[in-house]
């Protein structure tokens, strides 16, 4: 209706609400382009344009063109109008040219997005600290690899609590992956600075086999409610202290996923690219934190019944599953009946003597 509106009366107003619905696979994106270009950017309608006009070409992987027409839009234009500021920043990180780019725009001081994260100083004053804004967080949770992550983590302009969930996060995707060389080298790393959890990873790199390694990392996910295979969107949790404190159900570990077709990065190489999609679809086919648990636990002690690790692990799949989302699963009752079964007199049946 807009398109044939705009068609019908050439005016500006049309002309937006035409952008706006438009794609860059639609087929009258062309005509679009050229209609917004006629509009001046001083024009109540023209930054907006302007905007939808990066956006489009952007889709249409036009991405010179669509870096050219977003250079054109002046910074301080859009900085008092929050919408536009948000789009221009994130059109900014979806064009950026290279991993140290991206980081430059990522890591600019955003504390407005989230003024109750910054820091009090020893003279009562707040740091505004340079942090992930909500926009390049998204961005970092779509296919990227996990070793792509760890490298992402030794940028020293990256803050140290970014750092630490960035190594986590690959951490975990690692241990879902079965990638032992990514989780013995981020093992070494985390041991240096997380106590919480030093004697697990100093455990896990103390075994000799990669199955042994491979379910200790596991076991020490189970462990962690602050751990995901996301890095998590809301910032306080990056200056929470402590990876053992439970939060909200849909904060603790991560719910079901799905499938993204590719990273929306035109930067990476080919190999990286189908890489990350690759390792994307493993984790989303393992499933949510409560059902990838329970198969975990599940199956080491069915192949191990006299590993005194074995109802660790059961009940740490079970307890998940009452403070997870996806909690009523087959398989977290499936842990449940076999903890009570084999493990029954153990002290960790005994904490979790209800299912539910």
């Amino acid at each position: 209706m807009a398109l044939a509106r705009w068609k019908q009366s050439h005016l500006a107003p049309w002309l937006v609400a035409a952008m706006l619905k438009a794609r860059g696979d639609s087929p009258e994106v062309g005509a679009l382009l050229v209609a917004a270009a006629r509009v001046p950017l001083s024009a109540p309608q023209g930054l907006t344009l302007a905007l939808h006009s990066v956006r489009l070409l952007r889709e249409q992987r036009l991405l010179d063109a669509a870096r050219e027409r977003l250079a054109a839009v002046p910074l301080e234009q859009v900085r008092a109008r929050p919408t536009s500021n948000k789009f221009v920043h994130a059109e900014r990180l979806l064009l950026a040219t290279s991993w140290e780019a991206f980081l430059g725009i990522a890591l600019e001081r955003v504390a407005e997005e989230a003024p109750w994260t910054r820091p009090t100083l020893a003279d009562g004053r707040m740091e505004q600290p340079a942090a992930f804004s909500y926009a390049a967080l998204s961005l970092l949770n779509t296919p990227i690899t996990a070793r792509r992550l760890v490298a992402l983590s030794s940028d020293e302009r990256v803050p140290p609590a970014h750092r630490q969930q960035l190594r986590w996060t690959a951490f975990v995707r690692a241990a879902i992956l079965g990638d032992d060389e990514t989780l013995q080298a981020l093992a070494t790393m985390l041991a240096e600075s997380e106590p919480t959890a030093r004697s697990e990873l100093r455990a896990m790199l103390g075994r000799t086999t990669v199955e042994e390694r491979m379910f200790e990392a596991r076991l020490l996910v189970m462990g962690l409610p602050v751990l995901s295979v996301t890095l998590v969107t809301d910032p306080r949790r990056i200056w929470h202290p402590g990876l053992t404190t439970f939060t909200s159900g849909k904060d603790n570990w991560w719910c079901t996923l799905y499938p993204v077709q590719a990273t929306p990065f035109s930067f990476v190489s080919e190999e990286e690219r189908v890489t990350a999609v690759s390792e994307w679809q493993r984790i989303v086919e393992a499933g949510s934190a409560v059902v990838y648990f329970s198969k975990v636990a599940l199956a080491w002690a069915k192949e191990h019944p006299k590993d005194p690790r074995s109802p660790i692990a059961l009940y740490r799949a079970v307890r998940a599953s009452k403070r997870v989302c996806n909690q009523n699963t087959p398989e977290a009752m499936a842990a449940f009946r076999h903890l009570h079964r084999h493990y029954g007199k153990s002290t960790w049946a005994q904490q979790v003597p209800y299912v539910y």
